[in-house]
């Protein structure tokens, strides 16, 4: 079943294109990476799907709707989330935040114990009460998944979420993630290579254009032309291709 569906979407910032004619599936349970450059349209994409941008040209439906309404079924990690390291919230304030109805619609019972639910589900149920200043880079983004979770989706958005954690709480966040598929759909985007030869099911390879969108065993013969330079695969506990030196011409 398609959770998601994208067809030949185009979008310009400033009359330049970002995307162009881009059509993309996402099915249920399934375990996607967008891969590609800097300013491929990597989170472009996924605040079309969210409806957060509207395309120039095609169409985006979400669980058979518009985006601005399949989207309550749909959890959100952003990229780069802000916060005062020194304000004093705890853990669990910030996953409740997840529940959020509106400033007439206070917390009920059920919204607590849906919180707890998610915190067991990430394994960071010990630091409820932990101001989250405190918490490591990997712990962090293990709240912020947590505050996604409450939403209980169906489909699950990651904008490069362990790109400030170390190898270590990367390789168990993906572990995670990979967990979490039989509940729900993932789309996860990333610069880390090693995530299309070990964990994902499916990779979209993206420069703007869609280059490659199938199976993650036939995405590691695209990076060439999605990333425009050689590269080569080296070995690091984990087999995975990375960009080699090269020059531009």
């Amino acid at each position: 079943m398609s959770l998601a569906e994208v067809l030949n979407v185009w979008v310009y910032y400033d009359h330049s294109p970002q995307l162009e004619d881009v059509s993309l599936v996402v099915n249920d349970h399934d375990f996607l990476s967008i891969i590609g450059p800097n300013g491929a349209g990597k989170t472009t994409l996924l605040k079309v799907i969210l409806g957060l941008i509207q395309p120039a040209k095609g169409s985006v439906t979400v669980f058979g709707s518009p985006p601005k309404i399949g989207r309550k079924q749909i959890g959100y990690v952003p990229q780069d989330i802000q916060f005062d390291s020194a304000f004093p919230i705890s853990v669990f304030d910030v996953v409740l935040m997840g529940r959020y109805k509106g400033l007439l619609s206070p917390h009920s019972e059920e919204d607590k114990e849906v919180v707890m639910d998610a915190l067991r589900t990430v394994e960071m149920a010990k630091f409820k009460d932990r101001r989250i200043g405190t918490l490591s880079g990997g712990e962090q983004q293990r709240v912020f998944l947590a505050r996604a979770l409450v939403r209980q989706p169906r489909l699950l958005l990651l904008d490069e979420p362990t790109a400030s954690i170390d190898p270590d709480a990367r390789k168990a966040f993906y572990e995670l993630l990979t967990s979490l598929k039989e509940k729900m759909a993932i789309l996860l985007v990333t610069h880390d290579i090693s995530v299309v030869s070990v964990y994902v099911d499916s990779v979209a390879c993206l420069n703007r254009k869609l280059y490659y969108h199938g199976p993650a065993e036939g995405a590691l013969n695209q990076l060439e032309q999605v990333y425009q330079c050689p590269v080569e695969v080296l070995a690091h506990g984990i087999p995975h291709r990375v960009l080699r030196r090269h020059t531009d011409d």
